[in-house]
């Protein structure tokens, strides 16, 4: 029998200081209107929204994309300093939802998400583990909007929209990720950006650069989450562990997040992890 789950929010991310008045909640200009499923894939994130959490750098949200299966999600502005939890990853949703909301009471329908991912626990480890997909990581198709790029990577743009991020800070702070499977890092990139691998486990920061974009993920091959990405913003998207066998030993599933639409030039990181290892940070 499992006994317990854990975060996949294995990595916390420190930020430098970058100045960015984007309105967090706003959609990014621009952008082509949603398709019917990617509309009702937005409304279910809406409706199954478990809890939010206000931090001083953004947003932290719970969301249910599918029964059992629940997503931990974190908006903030590019360069906020980030609020840490010491051993976040080792927390259920629960402790995790306290360690972040601190007397605030946990609400009941996240608990009723737990019982229910412990559940779908259960039922995966009756069935046969995925079968594991090829590797695929890109940096995705560059814009018909052509822009220079400098020795370093950064792009040198003269519109409204200039880089937000410093490309050392980038990927000092958000490459690099040790004790892991694959990971995998795209300081410039563009729209079908994409990042595959049947793995455990997972964590994907998308950070909109010089222009805002939209990414979505499958988990074997169903559509979980689509997420606007303001210019000056960034998402993180990660997930509880992977199903186990009745052994306890880690099942993979295929993750596939990809960057569907971009104004202009994106950041794109991340991990994927086979197993329930810890997750050393770089910075």
């Amino acid at each position: 029998m499992i006994k317990k789950l854990v975060s996949t929010l294995g990595v916390a991310f420190t930020l430098a200081s970058v100045g960015c008045g984007q309105p967090m909640d706003d959609a990014p200009t621009g952008r082509p209107a949603l398709t019917a499923e990617d509309q009702a894939l937005a409304d279910n994130m809406a409706r199954n929204t478990l809890a939010e959490i206000d931090l001083p750098e953004g947003k932290m949200k719970f969301v249910e994309v599918a029964p059992g299966d629940i997503a931990v999600l974190r908006q903030f502005h590019i360069g906020a300093e980030m609020t840490q939890v010491k051993e976040a990853d080792e927390m259920d949703l629960e402790q995790l939802f306290q360690a972040y909301a601190p007397g605030r009471e946990t609400p009941p329908a996240l608990r009723a998400a737990m019982e229910r991912a412990y559940a779908a626990q259960v039922q995966a480890a009756e069935s046969a583990p995925a079968a594991p997909t090829t590797e695929t990581m890109f940096a995705g198709d560059k814009p018909a909007t052509d822009h220079a790029v400098g020795a370093d990577g950064t792009e040198q743009v003269s519109g409204a929209l200039a880089s937000s991020i410093d490309q050392a800070w980038f990927t000092s702070k958000l490459c690099g990720f040790s004790a892991v499977n694959s990971s995998w890092c795209f300081t410039t990139a563009w729209v079908n950006a994409e990042a595959v691998r049947a793995s455990h486990r997972h964590n994907a920061v998308i950070c909109g650069d010089t222009g805002a974009a939209q990414v979505k993920q499958w988990v074997s091959g169903s559509a979980r989450v689509v997420l606007d990405v303001p210019y000056g913003s960034c998402w993180t998207i990660g997930y509880y562990h992977g199903p186990h066998d009745f052994f306890g030993g880690s099942l993979k599933r295929t993750i596939d997040t990809k960057v569907i639409w971009a104004e202009s030039t994106i950041k794109f990181s991340g991990y994927f992890a086979d197993g329930d290892q810890f997750i050393a940070v770089p910075y």
